[in-house]
């Protein structure tokens, strides 16, 4: 009966391991040869069944940190369009000295990285100084390893290829105008000496930062995502400004309610209602606390997932979770408000004026939260990137400075006096032209 004589070598150094493994058959006919190198982060599987050698060995070394150096820049389809990663250790395949490759290798790889839903996996091997396609395919994928199947032996490495989302990037950028467009207006006009404005300045704020920090980390995560302390980092702050917006926006409901019931009581609501101190404790610090109490319940639950706020099921609540809350706490808030202004009598003059401002105040804020929440109701849907609802999650999300700045600013009518004061101001300290001598 013929049987193989097995021989076994694993060397482990700080830049590299090394597995060799080697077979050779006492007796003939010779019989099937496969061998098989596994280690931590890579699989080797070679067929030599039809390589008429007397001894088959082969060799894989995993190169440690070395994909930081054999970067994405060197891999020849990189286009300007596309994000390209590494996404896995840098490995090297050899044969014995007297042996050659009969079959196809199959590499499996593990993924350093967790996979873009766009992304596309190519197998690619060192030649010539730069990552090559040639002759290595994609056989199987899954979420954590890609098997490679290679016709010729070299230095392996797995890279994925994204596409840049132009939409969204354009759509980010408009919404982001429209939002310091806004925090203009408010700071030049004083709309009104109360203190919603400021529960509305800080929900600017707060998507402004959200939606800049989305767009800085989307365009940088090639530099960002081999420091996964700073990836978890970023991630936390999106959620955290995200977060903070709903609650400003929650704010500004409860300080409307609150204007209406001094109106019950014929008070005057200019400079009444909770200090800006205790406002921004609430704004910023209840935010701060659901954000740090996942983070220490989770520490690897930010930033799995390209750095940004799409995570994994159980995390994802703790964004869904109070945006669904805020959104039917409001509907209910401003039922309440609108009720209340009906209740509210209509014979006080003086009034009057004050009963209209509420009114307008009310359906703008209606509209607001409307807008600001209902993208995150399409997170109880599947959405695939490229879907029908992803581009609306996307419009939606990205637009919400622009909708605000329509509701806040064009149509309010204080606004247009304002504006037109200020262009009035404008003309009249612009340079005149000298008469002619």
């Amino acid at each position: 009966m013929a049987h193989l004589v097995s021989s076994d070598l694993g060397i482990t150094t700080s830049s590299a391991e090394l597995q060799k493994n080697g077979v050779r058959p006492d007796t003939n006919p010779r019989p099937a040869v496969h061998i098989k190198i596994k280690t931590d982060d890579t699989q080797l599987d070679i067929d030599l069944s039809k390589n008429n050698a007397d001894k088959a060995s082969a060799s894989l070394m995993v190169f440690t940190n070395m994909e930081e150096v054999l970067t994405a820049d060197f891999f020849c389809t990189t286009g300007s369009d596309t994000i390209t990663t590494v996404m896995s250790k840098v490995v090297s395949v050899t044969l014995g000295p007297t042996t050659w490759l009969t079959n196809p290798v199959n590499l499996t790889l593990k993924h350093t990285h967790v996979v873009h839903p766009r992304g596309e996996l190519s197998c690619v091997y060192w030649n010539g100084g730069a990552w090559v396609v040639d002759g290595c395919d994609v056989t199987q994928t899954n979420t954590t390893h890609t098997v490679c199947t290679c016709g010729h032996l070299s230095t392996f490495s797995l890279m994925m290829q994204v596409e840049r989302n132009w939409l969204k990037m354009a759509a980010m950028l408009i919404g982001l105008l429209f939002l310091i467009l806004t925090l203009v207006t408010f700071a030049l006009c004083a709309l009104n000496p109360k203190v919603t404005n400021l529960a509305r300045l800080n929900l600017c704020v707060s998507l402004f930062q959200a939606h800049l920090l989305s767009l800085l980390v989307q365009e940088l995560i090639l530099h960002i995502l081999p420091h996964k302390v700073l990836c978890r980092v970023l991630s936390g702050f999106q959620i955290f400004f995200y977060l903070s917006g709903l609650l400003w926006m929650h704010l500004d409901i409860l300080l409307l309610l609150l204007s209406i019931m001094m109106l019950k009581k014929l008070k005057k609501p200019h400079g009444e209602g909770p200090s800006c101190g205790h406002l921004s404790l609430i704004g910023y610090g209840f935010p701060l606390l659901i954000v740090g109490m996942v983070a220490g319940v989770m520490p690897d639950g930010y930033g799995t997932e390209w750095c940004g706020v799409r995570t994994h099921a159980g995390l994802s609540w703790s964004l869904l979770g109070p945006a669904y809350f805020t959104f039917t706490v409001n509907l209910i808030m401003l039922l309440i408000v609108f009720i209340r202004l009906c209740l509210l009598p209509s014979n006080e003059s003086s009034l009057n004026e004050e009963i209209r401002n509420v009114r307008c105040q009310a359906a703008r804020v209606l509209v607001q939260s409307v807008v600001i929440t209902s993208p995150w109701v399409l997170g109880f849907f599947h959405m695939g990137y490229g879907s029908v609802l992803d581009i609306l999650f996307i419009i939606l999300n990205s637009q919400q400075g622009t909708f605000i700045f329509l509701i806040h600013c064009v149509f309010n009518p204080e606004v247009h006096t304002c504006w037109k004061r200020w262009l009035q101001k404008l003309a009249s300290v612009s340079p005149k032209p000298l008469n002619n001598m």
